[in-house]
């Protein structure tokens, strides 16, 4: 996790070897692993995390969304290349939550 101004980003390194590092690479990579539900479960992670320790906290004020940066197609010559960022809308994560955790509250002892 980074904060940049107000805002708080999941980051994830990978090492993946692709035949190259432009968006529709890196889109077959996400669907191809299934890093799309590893994200979305990061995010929803750090949502809870930040709405039971920051006061005002709102999903869409706070949370700026995910990277995922594959090492081997960044290049200062190429910006954008290797970086794929995605921010899931409050819907989503509140969708998740009902669906993970149904009538319940999250607690340290459970």
């Amino acid at each position: 996790m980074v904060q940049w101004e107000a805002r708080f980003y999941l980051v994830d390194w990978k090492t993946n070897r692709l035949p190259d590092y432009e968006p529709a690479s890196l889109r077959r990579a996400m669907l191809e692993h299934h890093y799309g539900l590893q994200y979305h479960l990061y995010a929803l992670a750090l949502d809870r995390f930040l709405a039971a320790r920051m006061p005002g906290y709102r999903v869409t004020d706070h949370l700026g969304g995910v990277f995922y940066l594959f090492l081997r197609g960044l290049d200062p010559a190429r910006p954008g290349a290797g970086v794929f960022h995605d921010r899931p809308a409050a819907g989503v994560l509140e969708r998740l939550r009902s669906g993970l955790l149904p009538g319940r509250e999250v607690r340290d002892d459970a």
